[in-house]
């Protein structure tokens, strides 16, 4: 998932399931496979054609179940995103002998799951029935994975976590997905992470194929156009206007994912889906299965078209890549969200679409958030027991996984002579990933100390995980000329508590309370905290209103005293006035 306004790959880090980029073909072992043909037929609303739900059908065919053994799952919540829940007999099902009376079982603790069990042993196929609701949101909804399955510009989308659940199980499916569209507006079109032919059928574990995937139906745009005859690996959809050319952007995508996917050796023709989907409160990205969806305001609103979207794109494709796996724990987060955020901005300087100059303005920009970080120093364990605390723990696994990575390149090139890199070990890692090999954190020490030493390995490694300040030696850029320094800063400062949606715990003395925020201000508006907490010379705004007046107040959101900093530079350094 990338970091803006809660942008976790939010679901990346707190649920980003282990899905083998290549492991859904197997032909020796269709003949075994139990099935599941999923039927989503949208509904619209009468007047205005715009799409208000979708009817589902789920038959599974050969579903190896009996009486106490979950037939469905679905998580109830991840973060503070609720799924659709589907509360009491909201799922209806039925076999050969009629109705089959469902018991629910819900999980305790940390993104609880809800399975869905039969009363008695199921008889032949097991046909479930029910109705998908948007979520409901606006401009006060908190951001968090985006999982949930919203309406938005007469279209829907969602993710398969967020509204459809799928068949608990360990081995592959034979899924089939088939949309309805006979009685939509004309012009609608549908779309999964699969595909966009209207029936689809493909091998893989439910979780991955069924959850982790995306949906989208409606007035959709494509790249390449429907009309075109084109193809390409890699299609992007949307509705109506967004902040950006589309058409640029797809194309920039497909280019992306092309150069990402050479860099991983990957020889097959599987298509890769982008989706960009319109919403009213926050901006951000998460990855999916062959997958990922951004978001975006509209008109604008939060300045973001002047983000580098490719940078976003990137980052999003990689996590269909080098991954670790995180469903029973977030141990290995910081590798997750790091190795992405590592590789989104040196593929881009690779690959020419970002300029030397881009290229340290951007790591600058990320060295400058990953310091002044007001939790930079929290060990790991208590930033992942207090994630969803504060958006500043959101942001460590990426920060420290990104800068950890770079001092890793540099280690590893000064004990190799230059010979080899960081990239040896993801490849590495990402090999074993694809044999179904352990790959955690534990195996890249290993990996590490076999290039530089077991005890300078694990030496720092648990630098970075007690909070230890990291400072990437030279060599880890020096093969592109750049060379780090020092030059102290001032740290992040918000100068209030915010997620409440009034002013709270406003800190005496900030510039905050300088320029006139006060105690209690309710907030109607604030400009994005984690894009401010990117840029260090962002100037903060918020619209705020005290006893019926509406006020729109800006300050720099910096503390006073400053904090150790470093930085890269070329012959000459640029200053912090462009950063």
């Amino acid at each position: 998932m990338w970091p803006f306004s809660n942008i976790f790959t939010l679901s990346s880090l707190a649920f980003h399931l282990f899905d083998p980029f290549h492991e859904t073909d197997r032909p020796h072992e269709r003949a075994t496979l139990s099935e599941a043909h999923i039927h989503l037929t949208p509904t619209f609303h009468n007047e205005h054609g715009a799409a208000t739900g979708i009817n589902i059908s789920m038959i599974l065919r050969d579903p190896k179940a009996h009486s106490g053994l979950a037939l469905l799952t679905l998580p109830l919540e991840v973060g503070p995103t609720p799924s659709a829940r589907y509360d009491g007999n909201a799922i209806i099902a039925t076999d050969n002998l009629g109705l089959l009376e469902l018991r629910i079982q819900d999980g305790q603790g940390l993104d609880p799951w809800r399975k869905w069990i039969p009363s008695r042993d199921p008889d032949g196929d097991v046909v479930f029935t029910f109705f998908a609701p948007p979520r409901q949101v606006n401009k006060s909804t908190p951001a968090g994975p985006r999982i949930d399955l919203q309406a938005t510009q007469g279209g829907l989308f969602g993710k398969g976590l967020g509204f459809l659940p799928y068949p608990l199980a360990e081995e592959d499916w034979s899924i089939t997905l088939e949309w309805h569209l006979q009685h939509a507006p004309e012009g609608t079109r549908a779309a999964w992470s699969i595909g966009d032919e209207l029936v689809q059928t493909i091998i893989g574990h439910p979780k991955n194929m069924i959850g982790d995937t995306f949906y989208a139906v409606g007035p959709l745009s494509r790249w390449p156009d429907w009309n075109s005859g084109e193809t390409a690996r890699c299609k992007t959809y949307w509705i109506g206007k967004s902040p950006w050319d589309m058409q640029t952007v797809a194309a920039q995508s497909s280019s992306i994912f092309e150069t990402i996917s050479r860099f991983f050796t990957d020889t097959d023709q599987d298509q890769y889906a982008v989706f960009f989907r319109q919403v009213p409160n926050s901006f951000g990205g998460t990855g999916g299965h062959l997958s990922f969806l951004i978001e975006y305001i509209p008109d604008d609103e939060s300045g973001y078209a002047d983000i580098s979207i490719s940078q976003i794109l990137a980052h999003e494709i990689l996590h269909s890549y080098p991954m670790m796996p995180i469903e029973d724990s977030a141990d290995n987060g910081w590798y997750v969200e790091g190795v992405a955020e590592y590789y989104s901005v040196i593929f881009l300087y690779r690959d020419g679409i970002m300029s030397k100059k881009e290229f340290v303005d951007t790591s600058n920009k990320m060295m400058q958030g990953y310091y002044t970080n007001p939790v930079v120093n929290r060990d790991m364990t208590s930033i992942l027991d207090h994630y969803w605390e504060s958006i500043f723990n959101m942001r460590v696994p990426y920060g420290r996984g990104w800068i950890y990575l770079l001092q890793a390149n540099g280690l590893v090139v000064e004990a190799t002579g230059g010979r080899k890199s960081v990239d040896d070990l993801v490849l590495e890692l990402y090999r074993r990933q694809m044999r179904r090999d352990p790959h955690d954190s534990d195996v890249f020490v290993n990996l590490l100390g076999d290039l530089i030493g077991r005890e300078k390995a694990k030496k720092s490694f648990e630098g970075m995980w007690r909070g230890d300040l990291i400072v990437p030696s030279s060599a880890a850029l020096a093969a592109d000329g750049l060379r780090v320094r020092r030059e102290d800063c001032f740290p992040f400062e918000l100068g209030f508590e915010y997620r409440s949606g009034y002013v709270r715990e406003l800190v005496e003395g900030s510039r905050a309370e300088k320029a006139g925020v006060q105690e209690d201000d309710e907030i109607l508006g604030l400009l994005s905290v984690w894009s401010a907490a990117d840029t260090y010379l962002f100037e903060m705004e918020a619209s705020l209103k005290r006893n019926a007046t509406v006020e729109k107040i800006r300050w720099w959101p910096r503390g006073h005293g400053k904090t150790e900093c470093w930085w890269w530079e070329e012959d000459e350094t640029s200053g912090l006035g462009e950063l």
